[in-house]
């Protein structure tokens, strides 16, 4: 087989998980890649959304539980065409590329984002490939029953009835428990592991790791753990990628020799090994490799959430203890060090609790099943190559196109400072002065310039054709009107010299007023770029629907409307505006019944070939 994992970079067990899987799936002689979801949303993305769930994870973990909680109570947000739901998909076409282009025939998740992506790409793209997704905590994920035709691999009884209540078939579900590592399998007696340590084999040793991320009261349990009556025991801390936490311990304990410091560390199953006690937060991967190794855990209840159930079932099977305090945390670590009959109870009750080889179980089970035929579920259709790539985000080349932005504002401001002292053209008509000042108008007004930066970014992460066709639009629409007021200044005195009303909008348009000069007004910019939002909104699917069409048409015609109305512009500036916009829409959007009427013209040609045959 060809397998492709899907992991999300935000946490370390699901990392865990999918190396566990990859492992298993070449040992077994099939190629194996691992990828971040979260990259084909955006590859930035996925830094900043790594980088916010480590911060928020190590220095606000009620923040992390409260909308844990949330997402609990209300999974539906998770639904296709909710907004949540819709912001996942962004990637489903970047994804279903990708599988078609790899040859993939399996693909796991290990997060349930990556399993609503994948869920969506196989619907809308019919992708010919087996789907699986896998839980990494001993919980149901919030939205996990949202995971379409996808199967799933949970890691207990209780978690199986979980999804059933929420409406996933049983038949999709088997309990495989949580992948790790082969090496947390394996087991060598604790004193050749502690001689590989250079730890002797009569002293006591703690193991300490809360996460990848190195979060939780570790300083403070070790200001707690006093020296007890039979002598210190051996304290090895493990900081994951806490860089700052690493420095600081190896600062402070570099001369107490029986604290050893570690940062980012691959002997992990052999330190498990040489312990006799592992203080650890609840994450899931990170009980299910100590359980594998039956080794006796106290757990630190850090950000609840998913750790919250994980806690509670391997406290309640007495595989483990938990407290709140540091104090009560080294409280607990040197009372079960001194009593090795309760440690034992614990190792059987944590060997009992797990189940082991469960990614070969996956695999194993993944790989008898047949690839499933599937047809695709509305017109567009990934069939690998350029078409796929029609509805995806721009390149890097396309994405050179905003630097015509700061180019632009610089050449207006530019601009602006050589008409002071220039003859400047008045423009205005006789209907200018029939039409009313009406403060409202600043709404639309300012939604222009909102509503200008929204559809950018919108078509720059998800419709390439026609980021590419609106920028030619500003550019050459930009670039004419630039030109006009160089060769021919103009300036409106239509202002009203006081506001008829004073309220909170008449303060708004005065700050218009203030920072809005009224020259360089003929043609009108506003115009120009509201017609161009309009134009690019019936290039978008998304807006085909005709109330999109109809709030489009009326959003548009309001920010025409405010010009006037606010005394921005006179008419004869709209007027201007009219030919410049719709000359550049027939260069920018030439493309438009070659490239995104193609699938129109097809169908159209095929119904006048079916009437012909009548």
């Amino acid at each position: 087989m060809n397998v492709l994992i899907l992991n999300s970079n935000n946490g370390g067990g699901h990392n865990s998980a999918a190396k566990a899987l990859q492992e298993a799936a070449e040992q077994r002689g099939d190629a194996c890649r691992i990828e971040d979801c979260m990259a084909y949303l955006s590859p930035r993305l996925s830094r900043f959304a790594a980088w916010l769930h480590s911060f928020v994870y190590r220095h606000a973990p009620k923040a992390f539980s409260i909308a844990y909680r949330y997402t609990e109570k209300h999974s539906a947000m998770f639904q296709r065409g909710r907004p949540v739901r819709r912001v996942i998909g962004i990637g489903k076409k970047r994804l279903a590329q990708a599988v078609r282009d790899g040859g993939y025939d399996l693909v796991l998740c290990c997060h349930v984002f990556a399993g609503m992506m994948l869920a969506d790409a196989v619907e809308k793209y019919a992708l010919p490939c087996k789907t699986a997704l896998i839980e990494t905590d001993y919980t149901a994920s919030p939205g996990s029953e949202f995971c379409g035709d996808l199967l799933h691999f949970v890691p207990t009884e209780s978690v199986k009835e979980a999804l059933i209540r929420r409406g996933v078939p049983a038949g999709k579900i088997t309990v495989s428990g949580i992948p790790v590592r082969q090496s947390f399998y394996g087991e060598i007696s604790r004193q050749e592991a502690k001689a590989r340590l250079g730890i002797s084999g009569e002293q006591m040793h703690l193991l300490i790791m809360c996460g990848s991320m190195g979060c939780g009261p570790i300083e403070s349990v070790l200001e707690e753990l006093k020296e007890p009556a039979k002598g210190p025991p051996t304290v090895s801390v493990v900081c994951g990628n806490n860089s700052r936490l690493y420095r600081r311990l190896s600062e402070r304990y570099r001369a107490n020799d029986s604290i050893r410091v570690y940062g980012q560390c691959e002997d992990i199953p052999l330190l498990m090994d040489s312990a006799e006690l592992y203080l650890t937060k609840p994450g899931g991967l990170s009980v299910t490799e100590a359980a594998a190794k039956g080794l006796p855990m106290v757990l630190v209840d850090l950000v609840a959430g998913c750790e919250a159930h994980n806690l509670s079932l391997f406290t309640s099977s007495r595989g483990a203890v938990s407290g709140e305090t540091a104090s009560e945390l080294a409280r607990l670590c040197l009372s079960l060090l001194a009593d090795p009959d309760k440690r034992e109870r614990m190792s059987g009750s944590l060997k009992r609790l797990v189940q082991i080889r469960s990614a070969e179980a996956v695999l194993a089970e993944m790989s008898a099943l047949p690839i499933p035929a599937r047809l695709p579920t509305n017109a567009e259709y990934c069939t690998g190559g350029s078409d796929c790539h029609a509805g995806i985000g721009a390149d890097s080349a396309d994405r050179r196109l905003l630097l015509f932005w700061p180019a632009y504002f610089l050449s207006f401001f530019l601009l602006e400072l050589s008409s002071k002292g220039r003859d400047l053209h008045l423009v205005h008509c006789a209907l200018d002065d029939r039409i009313p000042f009406c403060e409202w108008f600043i709404i639309p007004y300012c939604l222009w310039h909102v509503l200008i930066a929204v559809m950018v970014i919108y078509t720059l992460l998800r419709e390439a054709k026609t980021f590419r066709q609106l920028m030619r639009y500003f550019i050459s629409s930009y670039c004419i009107t630039l030109m006009v007021y160089m060769l021919w200044p103009t300036c409106q005195e239509l202002r009203p010299a006081v506001f008829p009303r004073e309220n909170a909008l008449t303060w708004a348009v005065s700050l218009i007023y203030r920072f809005d000069t009224p020259t360089n007004v003929c043609p009108s910019l506003h115009i120009v770029g509201a017609l161009g939002l309009w134009f690019a909104s019936r290039e978008l699917p998304r807006f085909s629907a005709p109330g999109w069409k109809a709030a489009w048409s009326v959003t548009v015609l309001l920010i025409c409307l405010s010009t006037v109305f606010l005394k921005q512009h006179s008419l004869v500036d709209v007027a201007a505006a009219l030919p410049v916009s719709f000359l550049c829409r027939r260069f920018s959007f030439r493309f438009r019944s070659g490239e995104a009427s193609g699938r129109r013209t097809k169908t159209t040609g095929t119904r006048l070939k079916r009437k012909e045959m009548t």
